[in-house]
């Protein structure tokens, strides 16, 4: 009896609780659909993005899981968005649209840190409090000693530096709940890359007819003689990363029993090669390697290697002129000149890596160098050190001043917070890596996902700002955070292949035929 009252006592505190936080909830969502109407009555241009942020909200205190897939939606589509209000005159409807990323990701956090308050009387940040605070602390200390940017500068630029720590926050947040793992996100990717490669497919039949006809920047990359297509994004290198992230998806989908995937695959590698971009397709096959040599053992383990061998092969072999192209003006471009600073990209990680050697352990502080605040309030930093002359990182021309990532976190913040950044990515990925193990197929194939994509970013990020762009933080820490959501069990045979269980086998069985 004393039992039962016990667990009758704890299901109503739970329930007081629950009302409690949904209530509080509420409550943030209502001020904050306040203010965004206020704001849309004072900036008529801002209605758009403040539109699809209330319906964002709506949908998180309805149904929270849900508003993940908008918000997946409106990242997709916000930068070529804006350039089509661009290109329609509406300059300042665009900007709103542009820096409407922001505003949505620190809403939905402070509602998910609502929520937790109320349910559970305190704020869970799921295991990455030390490392954000030694960012924090990198970027106080470098900022006291050594920066000269205004404080809403360095704020900004921190802000930016941890967007994909705020989504892995929201997401885990709204995933805390999540019993059962689903593979709506993969089939959300994979969904989204097929729409993409379809738009680009008509745009290869006239590039510059098909961008200007819709909106989009018209600039022509040529590589080997062809035109790099970028679908229904504003640059190729955007088009080639998604089809780097779903060729990296169907692998793990294919290696998990999905035999049907393996027939999209060849569509995602070949809007890779027609974007003609370098990145992804290092990315994506340094994650294969990583997929393949994690996901068996022994023999198998080699099989799969060897079949991944000649099909590499076969793809150098039938499209060699593009490939070698692109290795050739790689290494024209950044190994044939005795000038660094006749690339943007090698001035930048010189100037930082000499910045960071300059004011050890600590670089130069938040707002200087490399970041997308360094760009939009143009630091003076860029002056002193030359780099204004430098084509790509003048004031008129500042499109390379966040082309990579690293030169941001080493010049800014020194060796000091190079390594409390590498800790912030540990802390995201390690169950990750857990889940690739795990005893379930679920488990494991969202494990293996977010995996690759993380080694597909870490590829890009030495010439990409991968982890601060908005669409690739909520795909890189949105799928760390998916497969750390449920805390999956690991197979205890260690030593052995991952052993599906009997429903896995038989779900894998129905899936693959």
């Amino acid at each position: 009896m004393r039992h039962a009252e016990t667990v009758r006592a704890f299901g109503a505190t739970r329930g007081r609780h629950g009302v409690s936080g949904q209530a509080r909830a509420l409550a943030v969502a209502g001020m904050g659909l306040g203010l965004l109407g206020a704001l849309a009555a004072l900036q008529p241009a801002a209605v758009l993005p403040l539109l699809v942020g209330s319906v964002i909200i709506v949908t998180f205190v309805l149904e929270p899981v849900a508003s993940l897939p908008l918000l997946f939606v409106w990242l997709l589509g916000q930068n070529s968005l804006a350039a089509i209000l661009e290109s329609h005159g509406q300059q300042e409807a665009a900007t709103w649209v542009r820096r409407s990323d922001e505003l949505m990701v620190i809403v939905l956090t402070a509602l998910c840190f609502a929520k937790q308050v109320g349910q559970n009387g305190r704020i869970n940040v799921f295991g990455l409090g030390a490392p954000v605070l030694a960012i924090i602390a990198v970027a106080g200390l470098a900022a006291a000693r050594v920066g000269h940017a205004s404080w809403f500068v360095s704020a900004l630029d921190v802000l930016l530096l941890l967007k994909g720590c705020l989504i892995y926050l929201v997401v885990s947040s709204i995933l805390a709940d999540w019993k059962e793992p689903s593979e709506s996100p993969v089939r959300w990717l994979l969904g989204a890359g097929l729409v993409a490669a379809l738009v680009a497919s008509i745009e290869a039949i006239d590039p510059p007819g098909f961008r200007d006809f819709v909106g989009l920047p018209t600039a022509v990359y040529l590589r080997a003689g062809w035109s790099s297509l970028q679908g229904p994004f504003v640059h190729p290198g955007i088009f080639g990363w998604v089809m780097g992230v779903c060729a990296v998806a169907a692998i793990a989908l294919g290696l998990q029993g999905n035999r049907r995937v393996w027939y999209l695959f060849p569509v995602f590698i070949a809007g890779i090669l027609a974007s003609g971009r370098r990145k992804p397709i290092l990315g994506v096959f340094a994650a294969t390697v990583v997929l393949l040599w994690m996901s068996a053992r022994g023999a198998i383990r080699w099989k799969r290697l060897a079949v991944a061998a000649v099909a590499t092969a076969a793809v150098m072999a039938l499209f060699w002129p593009l490939l070698s192209d692109l290795m050739v003006t790689a290494l024209k471009s950044y190994g044939g000149t005795t000038n660094p600073l006749e690339q943007a990209r090698d001035a930048m990680y010189l100037a930082s890596v000499s910045l960071a050697m300059d004011h050890l352990p600590l670089g130069v502080g938040p707002g200087l160098l490399g970041g997308y605040a360094s760009r939009l309030y143009y630091s003076p930093l860029y002056d002193q050190l030359g780099l204004s002359t430098v084509w790509g990182l003048s004031r008129s021309n500042p499109s390379f001043l966040n082309d990579a990532f690293w030169p941001h976190v080493i010049g800014e913040f020194g060796l000091a917070g190079l390594a409390a950044y590498a800790w912030l990515l540990v802390r995201t990925s390690r169950r990750a890596f857990r889940a690739v193990r795990g005893v379930t197929r679920k488990h494991r194939l969202l494990g293996m996902v977010a995996v690759g994509v993380l080694i597909q970013a870490l590829a890009e990020s030495v010439a990409s700002s991968s982890f601060e762009g908005s669409l690739q933080a909520f795909v890189v820490f949105g799928l760390l955070a998916a497969a750390a959501s449920t805390q999956p069990p690991t197979n205890p045979l260690s030593e052995g292949p991952t052993l599906p269980s009997p429903a896995d086998a038989e779900e894998a069985k129905h899936t693959s035929t």
